[in-house]
């Protein structure tokens, strides 16, 4: 005797609605690969997207770094003249002159 539960490959439906072991059209095939290959192209342009944000923001801020070092290259370029300027103004005009400052 059969459980009462069991059924026979003939009474076995497919989520499709048809028995199990019947073979699929060409057409329901091709709509199918069809599907996945658009799901799988959809998720692979929003993983590419996700990924060129997170470049985007290393990028920015590793410009943002060049950028504060460029200015304080600068500044130390433009204080250490100065100091160069008062230095040698100095050591070359140490008498109180016409031109003193």
């Amino acid at each position: 005797m059969t459980p009462p539960d069991a059924t026979t490959a003939a009474q076995r439906v497919s989520e499709q609605g048809r028995p199990e072991g019947t073979q699929r059209s060409v057409g329901e095939l091709i709509a199918e690969v069809t599907s996945d290959l658009s799901a799988l192209l959809n998720q692979e342009l929003e993983l590419a997207k996700t990924e060129l944000r997170l470049e985007a923001a290393k990028v920015g801020k590793t410009a943002g770094a060049f950028g504060g070092a460029a200015a304080a290259g600068y500044f130390a370029v433009l204080f250490a003249s100065w100091t160069l300027l008062f230095a040698l103004h100095a050591a070359f005009h140490a008498t109180p002159g016409p031109h003193s400052w």
